[in-house]
Order: C-alpha cells, then sequence, then structure tokens
C-alpha cells in the first residue's frame, strides 16, 4: 500500500503522492486506518508528532463538526494539512479555508491519509488507494 502510494500510481498518473487518498471500511487491524496512517507517516511525514501527535505537514480528518474555530472552522469529514504547530494548537488548510484548532477541537482531528470509506464519500482526489482487509467481509451477516 505504502508502495502504492508514494511510487507506483503517482508515477501512472503523474500526481504527487499528497494527491492519493487510501479509503479502508476499518479502523483497527493490519489493514485499518490506525495502521496505515502510521505506515504513510512514517514514509510520507516522519516526525515526532510535536503536538497532539501531528506535526507540520500531516494530512489530517475531522472527527466532528467545530465550524466555531477561526477563522471558518471545519466540517465533519474534511481533509486538511497541518501547514503548523504552536503551543497546543494547530494551523490546519481545509478546502474550505485555513483554521487554528485549539481546545477539545484537537481531539476530533486524526491522521488523514488513510480514511475509512464512511469519511470518504462525496469527495474525490486524482488517485484513490482502496484496501479491504479480510476482517471487512464480516460486514454483512447473511448475504
Amino acid at each position: 500500500m505504502v508502495q502504492l502510494v508514494t511510487d507506483s500510481i503517482p508515477r501512472a498518473l503523474g500526481i504527487d503522492p499528497a494527491s492519493v487518498q487510501v479509503v479502508t471500511p476499518v479502523h483497527r487491524g493490519p489493514a485499518g486506518t490506525i495502521e496505515l496512517n502510521k505506515a504513510l507517516k512514517a514514509v510520507l511525514n516522519p516526525g515526532e508528532g510535536t503536538v497532539w501527535g501531528f506535526d507540520a505537514g500531516d494530512r489530517v480528518v475531522a472527527t466532528a463538526n467545530h465550524l466555531e474555530l477561526e477563522p471558518i472552522g471545519f466540517a465533519n469529514g474534511e481533509v486538511g494539512v497541518v501547514t503548523k504547530t504552536g503551543d497546543g494548537s494547530l494551523d490546519v488548510t481545509f478546502a474550505s479555508g485555513p483554521v487554528t484548532v485549539t481546545g477539545k477541537a484537537m481531539s476530533d482531528l486524526r491522521h488523514g491519509w488513510a480514511i475509512t470509506v464512511h469519511r470518504a464519500q462525496g469527495s474525490e482526489w486524482p488517485g484513490v488507494v482502496v484496501v479491504v482487509p479480510p476482517e471487512a467481509g464480516g460486514c454483512c451477516p447473511g448475504r
């Protein structure tokens, strides 16, 4: 998966690896968002996670609405990039614009190189890697 995101797809489509999104149906397990994001961060933006596990350059996804944040806030499911880390704050640029994230809103951000299918609905990217692990087969009993 890392090789697809960092080399094969960008080379085949002539796009930047930052334009490739990984989508999976699960959070846990070796092919869930948690482990996939760890693997992608290690290659795409290595760092210690200076603020709440994030570094400048990290891709993030919002898991709740925080429209009250300045200057424009963010909505659940939006994907953005951390542009600056501060003392307990992050500057993130989402498609809708920049926002400074502090306080409780920090706990509603996750790394976003790999996101769930649920979060991805309605979004578009130039390149997508879909990971469907065996444990995802239990989603539909009786089928």
